[in-house]
């Protein structure tokens, strides 16, 4: 009888750990070489890495290479692509900004600040009223 493993990424603990660049590539069904090309490209952010220099991968950038992959089923360019990116990362920096002076007027603008991070936000330093 033939032994099964359980799947490793049903795991929510195993979701959170950093991936190395072969298990990111099986996860998205992308090969090594494409990573490191979007990489380069700006598509995806630099990597993590580890003491030794290997490449780490979290689960935030799973979702960016199921997103390049479904924008390229679209028809999209790499660098039709690369816009978007950019696009939804300005709009996140403006819509963070607006909580934040928002925050200023009702309450502790760090408590709302930790929040947006644990919401997924990137943390931004020096944002003030304008």
């Amino acid at each position: 009888m033939a032994s099964r493993r359980a799947d490793p990424s049903a795991d929510p603990a195993a979701r959170s750990r950093p991936l190395t660049i072969g298990k990111a590539a099986r996860r998205s069904g992308f090969s090594v070489r494409a990573l490191r090309f979007y990489e380069r490209q700006g598509l995806l952010p630099a990597a993590g890495r580890t003491p030794g220099g290997f490449r780490l991968y979290v689960e935030a950038d799973l979702h960016r290479l199921d997103f390049i992959r479904q924008a390229k089923a679209l028809g999209l360019t790499l660098e039709q692509i690369r816009q978007l990116i950019v696009a939804a990362r300005e709009r996140t920096w403006i819509l963070w900004r607006r909580v934040r002076n928002c925050a200023g007027w009702k309450s502790s603008g760090e408590s709302i600040s930790a929040r947006m991070t644990t919401w997924g936000f990137p943390p931004m330093r020096g944002c003030g009223k304008p």
